[in-house]
C-alpha cells in the first residue's frame, strides 16, 4: 500500500485507504473517491495529480493525494 502521488501513472489503481481528518476524509469520498474505488493518474506535476474515477476527471493537489492510498 502506498500513496497516491507514488503510485505509477496510466494504471488502474483501487484504493484501499483514506487517512486524515475527517473533513479531508469527507472532502475524498464526496468527490467519489471511496475505498474499493478504481482510479487512475492521468497526469502527475510534481504530485498534483488530474486523475480518472469512474467517467470523471479530476485535478487533486499533492496534499491530498498523500492522504489516499493505493
Amino acid at each position: 500500500m502506498l500513496p497516491l502521488y507514488l503510485a505509477d501513472m496510466g494504471e488502474d489503481l483501487i484504493v484501499r485507504k483514506i487517512s486524515g481528518a475527517e473533513e479531508s476524509m469527507h472532502h475524498i469520498r464526496e468527490l467519489g473517491i471511496t475505498e474499493g474505488s478504481t482510479i487512475r493518474i492521468i497526469s502527475d506535476s510534481d504530485g498534483n495529480l488530474i486523475i480518472q474515477v469512474k467517467e470523471s476527471r479530476l485535478a487533486i493537489s499533492k496534499e491530498l493525494s498523500r492522504k489516499i492510498y493505493v
